[in-house]
This record gives C-alpha cells, structure tokens and sequence, in this order.
C-alpha cells in the first residue's frame, strides 16, 4: 500500500490525499484550443495536501461541485497585479528549499 504524506502538516493522507500541482502564469489571453497550461512547466511544483489541511485552509473539495469554491476566504500578501512567478519561485517565506 502506497503513503502519502502531507506537504503541509506532514502527516499520512491514508486514502484523503489530493494531488495539487501549480505552473505559474502571468496571461490571462487563452484560446480555446490550448491544450497545454500558459507558463513554465519547468516551474510547476506539486504537493500532497491532506483532507484537514484542504479544510483549514479553505479550499474547495474536488469530489464536489463548483458551488463550494465561493466559500473560499483567500487571504493573500500579493495581488495579480504585483506577482510575478519569479514570487513563487524564489519564495523564501514558504518554500522549504530555502532552509
């Protein structure tokens, strides 16, 4: 039987494990016969979040529909208008590479 262990708390997942994976993107203009995510998928990272973290941190199920994603209380240092993904790469805050 595969583990996972949480990214966030570091605790076994059991069976409530999910998946995230991010690519940072600055453009919004996308054409709806992109196959491929707008960025650099040299940058996409990925993280195992268990089902406690996914709840304290407010984020939508993903075996539910889309009405839950307006529960969401997005507290944020950055805005879009100021982020760029040279912020998520070198983040020294959160990214444990840095320790």
């Amino acid at each position: 039987m595969i583990h996972a262990i949480c990214d966030f708390c570091g605790k076994d997942c059991d069976r409530t494990a999910t998946l995230l994976s991010m690519t940072p993107f600055q453009n919004f203009a996308r054409y709806h016969t992109d196959n491929e995510p707008y960025g650099n998928r040299e940058k996409t990272r990925s993280f195992v979040i268990c089902y406690e973290c996914c709840k304290k941190h407010n984020l939508p199920n993903p075996y539910e529909t889309y009405a839950g994603i307006t529960k969401q209380e997005g507290h944020y240092e950055k805005c879009l208008d100021n982020y760029t993904d040279v912020d998520l790469v070198e983040d020294k805050k959160y990214d444990k590479r840095f320790d």
